[in-house]
């Protein structure tokens, strides 16, 4: 029992200690969980394309096997194009004409266009009026665009050097291709080729050339893309290259390695053979390696026999067009005899496509997500093929060694999103990548560009780390600022708003959103100073952004978010320490005033007659332990003992004990026989009890009184 009490008051000692320590590993907060929110579900359909190709009739093209060719080029693109899209030819030269408008339901429908392409180009034009193809286009736009559920777009090919036939004039026939592109055409894309390395940058206007028309004037104004050919030997890659992005169509991982998945239905390649300026190969030195590796050739194509595969191989002076239907699972190659590498330009018809959405223009102080996903047209709706999507992304001009990579990460609507990284302003180009090894899933998007230019804002972020101090705390201050003197501040119909959108972040990583704070305004010289300060805010994690919000002069609902960042609140280690002390404190005066205290009295039967009283002794000692009175030489009661000494403690539950210091006493407890202590030794008084000891030639005995 006297053990069991000397451990229960080594503990309750330390009790304060124990609870301090707790305290203090309770403030540590738990790190939380990444959280991929979910992003808009962007426009996931690909449409039928109603093509139309505006064809500059003139000489730009020089005589002889360049104009071969790149007739050639759109018969390709002719015989590559879907079932249900639709080509339409423009030619023009000093007026405009119509040579082709068909959709394409069979291979009877491509035979027909192509035989317009045949007959009707002939570059024979004397002169360059530009003007003319848009000015019929508007008259027949309704004929020529099927609407609604089918996508338009304009290919347009020409060196660019505006020259109509006279009396009209050049700067006339400028506005009016400029007013038809943008009042009536603005919403159709134009993929614009600029032929050759002359006519092309001489001005026929002191402000423009065909550079400059094609680029600025149709590409960038309508949303589409420019691309420059110096020789038509270039114009069949260029031309595929604007089927791919315009049908959505990945690119292989290398041009004449195919990987084929289960969704995979044709694999159509364009081997050319022979340009104007050069012969690379013949259809003989031409070879295809199945899964199986078995080769296939020209000669032996027609008894190529595997499951549900067709293979279809058609000659040409140029190129030649093999086209392999329902190829079977696997690794397919194309090559050349002599270990040569093919001139090949390709399209896999899958039915999972890689797609993403990237804006054409960024702030270099907002948010850059960009976002990507797998769309399966068998279902109409996102592929769930697990794969990894990386992004591949770089500033235009910069070393190819410093392209930089970054993982997407799959979001709960299987969008994949991942943010561009850089605050820099300048051109930039990104690829997408899809990969799954294992089910030879592999696609690959077209290089897409976009600019980054400079911010006419900026934002104070709160720092990371944020202590709220149960008194005292000032709250967290938000501001932004507009800078309205920046030459790329826009226009506002009046001053934007700008809000902050905050989310709390619990351990298990579930966000809440708090209600959005719009900032206040204050116009200090040519800046526009928005702030906001949080005063009531709990402890935890946040994550936010700010948002701008304003109407242009123009109409236009600008909406801009600042990047995320990400903060936490909590309770001031120094805080924590003060208030540990204080508890501390508070359970140590607690188990204080609480300890045992010395009560009762003792009698001194001899060698003389005198009380003690335990309660009120001046002498006693105090410990956490329990009070106590030391009896003998160094104590405080009985000093006259010099042989002899004992401690009587008090204990819990208004008990006493006796402790031997020095010598030896004899205990005798009423009822029971006399026990002899040593030094040491201990034991539980009671009323009654009689302790004997002899000291100095003098017999003691003193008795326990309640």
């Amino acid at each position: 029992m006297i053990r069991y009490l000397n451990k229960k008051i080594k503990i309750i000692k330390f009790f304060p200690f124990i609870i301090l320590i707790f305290f203090l590993l309770s403030c540590k907060s738990k790190e939380t969980k990444e959280v991929v929110k979910p992003p808009p579900m962007p426009e996931i359909k690909y449409q039928p394309v109603d093509y139309l190709f505006i064809l500059d009739n003139s000489g730009s093209i020089p005589h002889g096997e360049p104009r071969i060719f790149a007739k050639e080029a759109i018969k390709a693109f002719v015989e590559l194009c879907d079932i249900n899209d639709k080509i339409s030819i423009i030619i023009f030269d000093e007026n405009a004409r119509l040579i082709a408008n068909r959709v394409i339901r069979n291979q009877t429908d491509r035979d027909l266009i192509e035989q317009a392409i045949e007959q009707r180009i002939t570059f024979r034009g004397r002169y360059t009026d530009i003007s003319t193809p848009f000015l019929y286009l508007i008259q027949h736009r309704k004929s020529i665009f099927r609407g609604k559920g089918y996508s338009p777009v304009i290919i347009f090919i020409s060196d660019g050097k505006l020259e109509p036939k006279s009396p009209k004039s050049v700067r006339g026939a400028y506005n009016s291709l400029i007013n038809a592109i943008t009042t009536n055409l603005f919403n159709i894309p134009f993929y614009t080729i600029g032929l050759g390395n002359k006519a092309i940058y001489e001005n026929f206007l002191p402000e423009i050339n065909g550079f400059s028309l094609l680029r600025d004037k149709m590409a960038i104004a309508t949303g589409g893309e420019f691309y420059h050919i110096k020789t038509v030997d270039n114009l069949i890659e260029t031309s595929f290259k604007i089927l791919r992005i315009t049908k959505g169509v990945s690119e292989t991982e290398e041009r004449h390695v195919f990987w084929i998945d289960e969704s995979t239905e044709r694999i159509s390649t364009l081997l050319i053979k022979k340009t104007p300026n050069q012969q690379i190969c013949r259809t003989e030195d031409i070879f295809i390696t199945d899964p199986n590796g078995r080769i296939i050739t020209y000669i032996n194509y027609n008894s190529y026999h595997q499951k549900s595969t067709y293979i279809r191989w058609q000659k040409s002076r140029f190129y030649d067009l093999i086209v392999i239907e329902k190829p079977f699972i696997g690794v397919w190659k194309i090559g050349l005899r002599g270990d040569k590498n093919p001139e090949i330009v390709s399209m896999l018809k899958t039915r999972i496509h890689l797609r993403y959405k990237v804006k054409k223009e960024y702030w270099n102080k907002e948010k850059k997500i960009v976002l990507a996903w797998l769309y399966d047209d068998r279902i109409n709706g996102l592929s769930k093929m697990k794969c990894k999507i990386k992004a591949k992304w770089n500033k235009i001009g910069s070393s190819s060694y410093s392209m930089y990579i970054s993982s997407l990460k799959k979001a709960e609507n299987n969008i994949y999103l991942t943010q561009i990284n850089t605050n820099i302003p300048g051109k930039y180009f990104i690829q997408f990548i899809a990969e799954n090894k294992k089910k030879y899933f592999y696609r690959i998007t077209e290089p897409y560009t976009f600019k980054i230019k400079e911010s006419f804002f900026s934002f104070l972020f709160p720092q990371k780390i944020i202590d709220k101090w149960t008194f005292g705390f000032n709250g967290i201050e938000f501001k932004a600022i507009l800078n309205m003197e920046n030459k790329n501040y826009p226009h506002f119909q009046e001053i934007p708003q700008v809000t902050i959108y905050l989310e709390k972040i619990d351990e298990e990583g579930n966000s809440y959103s708090l209600p959005p704070i719009n900032l206040a305004k204050n116009i200090q010289g040519g800046k526009i100073i928005y702030t906001a300060k949080f005063k009531k805010i709990d402890l935890g994690n946040y994550i936010g952004y700010f948002k701008i919000k304003g109407f242009l002069n123009t109409g236009e609902n600008i909406v801009i978010d600042s990047e995320d960042f990400s903060f936490r609140v909590r309770r001031p280690i120094y805080e924590w320490i003060i208030l540990g002390l204080i508890l501390f404190f508070v359970l140590t005066l607690i188990t204080w005033l609480s300890r045992p205290h010395l009560s009762g009295n003792l009698q001194i039967i001899s060698p003389y007659k005198r009380f003690i009283n335990l309660k009120n002794h001046s002498g006693i000692k105090k410990s956490f332990k329990g009070d106590y009175l030391i009896f003998g030489k160094r104590g405080e009661e009985l000093r006259e003992l010099n042989n002899i000494s004992f401690t009587i403690s008090a204990k819990w539950w208004r008990k006493k004990i006796i402790e031997v210091n020095t010598g030896q006493i004899e205990l005798k407890p009423s009822r029971k026989t006399p026990i002899l202590l040593s030094e040491g030794n201990k034991y539980t008084l009671s009323f009654n009890d009689i302790i004997n000891f002899k000291d100095n030639g003098k017999a003691y005995q003193i008795k326990v009184l309640v």
